[in-house]
Parts: C-alpha cells; sequence; structure tokens
C-alpha cells in the first residue's frame, strides 16, 4: 500500500518485494522444501524456558524437581516432532498434547499446500494467473484428488485461498475462463465441505476425519453475550489454534467466491464461541492504543462508545490484556496464537449477523488481545528483538510464520499503529534488512521453514497480501467510521 512509508523504505520495499518475485518465479521445478510449519515445537521449547526459569525461585525441593521433568519433557516431545518421530506416550500424555498430533516427517515434502502458499504468494504481489509458473502451480492442484491425510487441514485451507486470489487477482487479469468455472467452483465446493467436516466445536486438528460432517459436535446454540460464555458449549477435544486459523481463513476465502457449506452459519457462531471461551479469562489493566488504518493523525476530535480523544489522532482506551495459548489449556499465550485468536474473531465476525450486544463481546474480545500485543510488544519479532513469549527470532532466523499473523491482524482490523508501533514499517525495515541476495529469507539458516516458505510469508506480509474482505472492520476495532470534528 503506497503512502504508508517514507519513500526511501518504500523503495527498498519495492525492491525486496521484486526480488522475492524473482526468487519464487525461479523455482520451475517446485523442488522440495519443509511443509507449512506448526508452531507447536516452538511452544514447547518456550514453556520449557518458562518453567526452568520460574523453578529457579522455588525452595520446595519436590517442586522444582517436578517442574524439571515437565520441563525435559517438554524438550523431548519438541526434539522428537523435529527428527521426525511422534514424542512418547508417557510425555504426549504428560503434557496434555493430543495424540492426532502427526510429526513434521508425515507432511510431505512442500506438497501441494506448500505449492499453494507460493502461489498465494505470486498473485497477492502482483503475478497474474497467466504466469506460466502461477499456471503450473494450479495444474498440480487441480490434478491432485483431495484425500485427509496428516496435513489435510493445512492443504485445503491454502488451496482455497489460492483459488480465491486466483479469482480476484489483483492485476485485474479475468480467471478462470468461462467454459472451465463451473469445474474451478466444483473444485472448491470439494475442499470446503472437507475442511468444514473437520469443524470440532469451532476448532480444528490436522485431519478432518475425526469430527462429525456438519455436526459440528455442539447439540444446542448459545448466545455470544455473556461474559464468560458457558465453558460446557464448546468441547474441548484434540486440535489446536494453529490449524484452526487457517481452517477458518480457507472457509472464508471459499465463502468469498460464493460457496459456503452446508450449516455454515452455525459452524461461524460455534467458531466464535470457541475463540471467545478460549481466550485468556483475565490479565492486565492496558491503555489500549490504535490508530486507524485510515485515520489522519491530528484530524479526530471526539470517539463514541467508550473510546477516549487522544489529539494524535489515536484511540485510546482501557483494555485487558487476554490472548490465547496454542491450545486452551497447558500452553502459555504466545503472540503466533495470540494472532491466531484475532484472526479467528475477526473472520468470524464477518459471516454473521450479530446483534449489538454480541457485535460489542466480540470486539471486546478483539481489544483485549490487541492490548496482549501491546503489552508485549517487544516479543513479537518485528523489531528482531525475540521474547519468550512463542515470538520473535528463531537464533537469528525471521519467524515468517507468526510475520504474516500479525500483517493479518493488522488488515483485518484496519489497524496502522498499536501502542504508537507503526506495525507494517517495523515488519518491513525488518524484512528488508534480512532478506537475502537471492531474494530469499532463511535460506542458509537452520531453524526456519525451508527458504520457498519463509519467503512466501514475508512476501505476503511486504504486499500486505490478506484481503481486506476477509473481515469487516468496526468502529469499535480498526477503521475509523465517525465524523471528524472542528
Amino acid at each position: 500500500m503506497k503512502g504508508i512509508l517514507d519513500p526511501a523504505l518504500q523503495q527498498q520495499v519495492d525492491r525486496a518485494i521484486a526480488t522475492a518475485k524473482k526468487y519464487l518465479l525461479s523455482l520451475r521445478s517446485l523442488k522440495e522444501a519443509k511443509p507449512i510449519p506448526n508452531s507447536l515445537t516452538e511452544e514447547l521449547r518456550s514453556e520449557a524456558r518458562r518453567l526452568r526459569k520460574e523453578s529457579q525461585g522455588y525452595t520446595n525441593g519436590k517442586q522444582k524437581k517436578e517442574a524439571e521433568r515437565k520441563a525435559q519433557a517438554l524438550l523431548r516431545c519438541a526434539e522428537a516432532l523435529e527428527a521426525g518421530r511422534a514424542p512418547e506416550e508417557d510425555d504426549r500424555k504428560f503434557l496434555k498434547i493430543p495424540a492426532a498430533t502427526p510429526p513434521p516427517s508425515s507432511i510431505s515434502p512442500f506438497g501441494p499446500g506448500g505449492e499453494a502458499l507460493v502461489g498465494l504468494a505470486l498473485i497477492q504481489s502482483g503475478v497474474p494467473p497467466s504466469d506460466p509458473v502461477v499456471t503450473e502451480i494450479w495444474k498440480r492442484q487441480a490434478g491432485k484428488p483431495i484425500v485427509d491425510s496428516p496435513d489435510s487441514t493445512y492443504t485445503a485451507a491454502v488451496q482455497l485461498m489460492f483459488a480465491d486470489v486466483m479469482m480476484h487477482a489483483p492485476c485485474g487479469e479475468a480467471w478462470p475462463s468461462p467454459d472451465s468455472k463451473k469445474a474451478v467452483l466444483d473444485w472448491i465446493r470439494q475442499r470446503a465441505e472437507a475442511l468444514a467436516s473437520g469443524c470440532d466445536g469451532g476448532a480444528w486438528t490436522y485431519t478432518w476425519g475425526k469430527a462429525a460432517v456438519r455436526g459440528y459436535a455442539v447439540e444446542e446454540e448459545w448466545a455470544i453475550d455473556s461474559k464468560p460464555l458457558l465453558e460446557a458449549s464448546v468441547p474441548q477435544g484434540p486440535y489446536d489454534f494453529s490449524n484452526s486459523q487457517y481452517a477458518i481463513l480457507g472457509l472464508k476465502a471459499a465463502a468469498l467466491c460464493g460457496i459456503r457449506p452446508e450449516g455454515s452459519e452455525r459452524m461461524w457462531r460455534i467458531v466464535l464461541q470457541q475463540f471467545l471461551t478460549a481466550q485468556e479469562h483475565e490479565g492486565p489493566g492496558v491503555e489500549l492504543r490504535i490508530a486507524p488504518e485510515k485515520a489522519r493523525p491530528g484530524s479526530l476530535k471526539s470517539y463514541e462508545h467508550g473510546w477516549e480523544n487522544v489529539e494524535s489522532g489515536d484511540r485510546q482506551r482501557k483494555a485487558w490484556a487476554r490472548g490465547w495459548g496454542y491450545v486452551r489449556s497447558g500452553m502459555p499465550t504466545t503472540h503466533t496464537m495470540t494472532a491466531a485468536g484475532l484472526t479467528a474473531l475477526l473472520v468470524a465476525r464477518s459471516e454473521l449477523r450479530l446483534t449489538p450486544v454480541e457485535s460489542e463481546r466480540v470486539d471486546e474480545a478483539v481489544r483485549d488481545g490487541l492490548a496482549w500485543m501491546q503489552l508485549r510488544w517487544e516479543g513479537n519479532g518485528l523489531s528482531g528483538r525475540g521474547g519468550a513469549a512463542g515470538g520473535g527470532d528463531l537464533g537469528g532466523v525471521v519467524n515468517s510464520y507468526l510475520v504474516y499473523g500479525l500483517e493479518r491482524m493488522g488488515v483485518l482490523g484496519a489497524i496502522r499503529k498499536i501502542g504508537g508501533h507503526d506495525w507494517y514499517a517495523e515488519g518491513a525495515k525488518r524484512l528488508v534488512e534480512t532478506q537475502g541476495t537471492d531474494g530469499s529469507w532463511n535460506a542458509d539458516a537452520p531453524g526456519g521453514y525451508g527458504p520457498e516458505i519463509d519467503t512466501a510469508f514475508c512476501l505476503l506480509f511486504l504486499c500486505r497480501g490478506t484481503r481486506e474482505e476477509f473481515g469487516k472492520p468496526s468502529y469499535e476495532v480498526g477503521e475509523f467510521k465517525g465524523t471528524p470534528t472542528p
């Protein structure tokens, strides 16, 4: 988006986008890379570090020994997953890790999901659907049958996002041809229905074969207007919020193509319930400051609905810092999963007609999630300073998965600044500084997801690849819709 960076940085960003596109377009063989990432190993190691640091203050020897035992079990699980093995049953039970969690090696190298992610980044950065590389990626997607594999949730979700941008390419090129449109829509419908069938109480795991098709595992309707919502209304089966956020993005992409599986409204309400109840119930008070994307600093003198007057153009309001973890309990709140929680609420809300009370309930949760981000800003990796809360750099490696999650948070919420931080300017500066000479990110650094995947994520950040249509910013959260006073 032009005009939001200073000219010098904008030039650097333009060059970075161009070289990243060149790098991805050179992958004509679509060589092997690591799978689309899951953040579980990162969460496990982060929790192990927290436990060991906390145990240093223990005076009770038994309590200290138990904390060390759990930290070691966390590290063993992380090492097993990274080596392509399933964690030992005792460790998995002790840590309450879902048994359905597969090791990364069970996900095919690169595979259709990774290819679709590369295609998504290329289209969003201005490459037309008719480009030979993009055409080849689509042929590979369309030519493979849908299967319930160990990475089926991620794969189907990114495939749907890819199909959506092919049909709504920023360059304006029309796709598909009239004679192939029905086949494309059938392809989208098949994946959307399979993905929706994996919704288990408003959340997803790696596969969709465990949940009841179109039943969504909830027998009664619950209003989204109480605080807290009834915990009993949302099952807590095997799932994680990393898979869930991608499933939500994929189903929204299908909806933008006109495809909504049967029972979608019920599903989206349950998604809201899941993420509202999974958010931390308490948190420290924060003076949340947000600059809306379309605000003019100094021009907005009055606000409604509880926002305080701020001469700079920011909004200021009391909020409570409440984030999300990888699952409901047993894992710490992190930047990656708080970004996932915000994405889920903003996207799910856009698919529903909520009452004013329900809408305020969702907006409140979003504001509190943003307050968590503001309070822990230095750990989110945009500035290159890591943190123990599941964010930052991984030994010098740009956490591209998190960077793309933060981009979605900013775009979907129509937010330019949070707590005085210009999220896009800070992230763009960080990515420009860390890009390789060949246009990729993390090509020579261990700990990333492979240069193709990392580059696709970083390119999506730089070109602001999240479509605004994925969410409906409200006055309470992002885009300013009031009337400035003189």
